[in-house]
């Protein structure tokens, strides 16, 4: 057969005769095979100019996000292709953010018009000195019969070029809004040790007539969970507070305002930031969901294990952290359940992000038996029942992880082995039946049998998702 190369820039955009950009035409091809260049939505103006990438969104402006990688035009241009029946197969790399949420939709057409008929979803990819991770995507018409994922053979491919149930498909839930938050980001010398907390809290009361308790607060990252606690604290004026209000807390004020000079904690052009006294992202609606509570949960966003654990009321978690405004022992149960942790990995796994615990990803599309925070005369008797058996379940699991953690007779260097990560990577017998027990009064809160599959516990949560969220 006769074998045609096409320009890059020629092979997604034309004008009609009035000079509006449109997207182009391909000549006819039985089969399109090719390696459409790597470029983030961000990179584009700086690469292509900035007439062009304005041409090429107006042109594409009814199929293709604005925030796309640029390959994702081939993919689409190649569907049409098939579609309209020029060609029968197209063979095409990607980027890996062509799994991702602005990406996406053109797979999902993909699927919807013919079928991705082979794949590989995570490839090393390096050429000319860039070392990244690529997609490779085979796209029909639906005729082949014969579909490989990474290799193997399956039944059929989803649009994040996974099998099984189309997670990427789930919708965020009404009911969960407003219950999960990203911790904040100081982005400056907010930080204090032990010690200059300690002299500060025992200074006296400021101008204001306030204590400096007020503006100091144990402080919590990722580490601190995952491994030991580092008794850290963070000052804190709280958000959109004037420079004359927090000047009132003398100390803590003068401290902040010093490192900040000392450290040119500067923005990108290296000016001291107007409201130097403020975090970059202080979450005051994290801070308010949270300040009722006696307690509540954090877990890091970025860990091999998902586990969970109580936080004090007056700490602040950072942003490696998420937070849960709860403080009910049912909660903890739940998110440490197989189904929401096989709900939390694969998800993340599919949106490309590891193993990622996501606010909006992740805790918002997760369909709870109730939705967390349900006071007890909202529930049947049922249910009030099923939350009783979890949270035992929960209390139990939290009770043993920390006498394991914190034994009253270890010594320091023992203890700098007791950590969250090391107990979960080789969990002790006791660990897997205090899960197994969760797991068990979980699974009856859902009204499901207790030794499903995960693709069969997943297609069920998917299943509950679509139903909660009205489709």
């Amino acid at each position: 057969g006769r074998a045609e190369q096409i320009e890059c820039r020629d092979a997604i955009l034309a004008e009609d005769e009035e000079g509006n950009p449109i997207p182009a035409e391909w000549p006819e091809a039985e089969f399109v095979v090719g390696n459409p260049p790597f470029l983030g939505s961000k990179k584009m103006r700086m690469e292509l100019g900035d007439d062009y990438v304005d041409r090429l969104r107006l042109g594409w402006s009814d199929a293709i996000s604005g925030l796309a990688d640029l390959c994702v035009y081939w993919h689409e241009q190649a569907r049409r292709h098939i579609s309209d029946s020029p060609s029968r197969r197209a063979g095409l790399l990607a980027t890996q953010a062509i799994r991702a949420e602005f990406s996406r939709p053109v797979l999902e057409r993909v699927v919807e018009s013919g079928a991705i008929s082979f794949a590989w979803s995570d490839e090393p990819w390096t050429n000319e000195g860039a070392n990244v991770r690529i997609s490779i995507i085979g796209q029909d018409d639906g005729r082949d019969t014969d579909i490989t994922l990474n290799g193997q053979e399956v039944s059929h491919i989803n649009a994040d070029l996974t099998t099984g149930p189309y997670l990427a498909g789930a919708r965020e839930l009404p009911e969960n809004k407003a219950r999960a938050f990203q911790g904040i980001i100081t982005k400056g010398p907010f930080e204090i040790s032990p010690d200059e907390a300690g002299r500060m809290l025992g200074a006296p009361i400021n101008v204001n007539g306030r204590p400096n308790s007020d503006v100091i607060f144990p402080f919590y990252t990722a580490t601190d969970i995952a491994q030991r606690p580092r008794d850290r604290y963070v000052i804190y004026f709280g958000s959109k507070v004037p420079q004359k209000s927090a000047a009132r807390y003398e100390e803590p004020f003068e401290h902040v305002k010093r490192e900040v000079t000392q450290a040119q904690t500067t923005n990108k052009h290296g000016a001291v930031p107007t409201q130097w006294w403020l975090h970059h992202r202080d979450r005051p609606a994290m801070r308010a969901a949270v300040a009722p509570l006696t307690r509540y949960l954090a877990t890091p966003e970025l860990s091999k294990h998902r586990f969970f654990v109580w936080l004090p009321t007056e700490a602040i978690s950072d942003h490696t952290l998420v937070v849960i405004a709860t403080d009910d022992d049912s909660a903890f149960g739940l998110v440490h359940s197989r189904a929401h942790e096989v709900w939390a990995i694969d998800l993340g796994a599919r949106l490309g992000l590891g193993p990622r615990y996501r606010v909006g990803g992740v805790f918002n599309t997760f369909p709870f038996p109730w939705p967390l925070n349900t006071p007890d005369d909202a529930l049947t008797e049922a249910q009030l029942a099923h939350r009783e058996a979890i949270a035992a379940a929960a209390v139990s699991l939290n009770d043993q992880r920390e006498a394991w953690l914190n034994p009253p007779n270890a010594d320091p260097d023992e203890l700098r082995q007791r950590t969250m990560t090391n107990l979960y990577n080789a969990p002790p017998v006791w660990l897997q039946i205090a899960h197994q027990e969760i797991d068990e009064a979980v699974s009856a809160a859902y009204g499901w049998p207790a030794d499903l599959s995960d693709d069969e516990i997943l297609s069920r949560l998917l299943a509950l998702n679509l139903e909660r969220a009205g489709e």
